[in-house]
């Protein structure tokens, strides 16, 4: 009934604005999108090595933790660092706990790639923006809003390890185009 009287909606993405309008039957020419804003950090591109540190913020089920260990579990030449709470003790030598932080550049470069796997339909994505924003590529699942939040090369359409294992080597030995898009993320 709010949504329906309310003279304007101010929602966090055009996924939401869209889910917003076919969920409750309204026009979405009423609803405006303002992305949150996020506190710029370094801004510096920092090209991937060829065996990159991949991490990944709270990696529950939802936000993708099954394919992060997938990950490090058939790439166990990478490094993989995860930050949340708590440690969720993985049992695989090439994961670390890299603890959590309110200031996003302690996580941030500890890392060469981002990944936000979400199995979800996020309807932001503040991590993606937040890596890009302190110069570390950030690869993100197809759902939600998170495709709002990166160029179209860093989107990942596929939940297949194969799939982010091979993203993840195109941002290593494509550098000039994983920068390019970058830049165009950063925008």
């Amino acid at each position: 009934r709010a949504y329906r009287s309310a003279d304007a909606i101010i929602t966090n993405s055009r996924f939401m604005a869209d889910e917003i309008g076919r969920y409750f039957s309204i026009d979405t020419g009423k609803v405006s999108v303002l992305y949150p804003p996020i506190p710029t950090g370094a801004g510096v591109w920092r090209a991937p090595p060829p065996k990159p540190r991949v991490g990944i913020v709270n990696p529950k089920p939802e936000k993708g933790g099954l394919l992060f260990s997938q990950l490090a579990q058939s790439r166990p030449d990478w490094s993989f660092v995860y930050f949340g709470p708590s440690d969720i003790g993985f049992s695989l030598p090439n994961i670390t706990y890299g603890g959590w932080s309110s200031d996003p550049f302690d996580l941030y470069r500890q890392l060469d790639v981002m990944i936000v796997p979400s199995q979800w339909h996020e309807p932001f994505g503040r991590v993606a923006v937040e890596a890009i924003s302190h110069g570390v590529p950030a690869l993100v699942s197809n759902r939600g809003g998170l495709p709002e939040t990166v160029d179209a090369r860093f989107v990942v359409d596929s939940d297949s390890c194969l799939s982010w294992s091979n993203a993840i080597i195109s941002l290593t030995e494509n550098s000039d185009s994983a920068k390019d898009a970058w830049q165009r993320s950063m925008r």
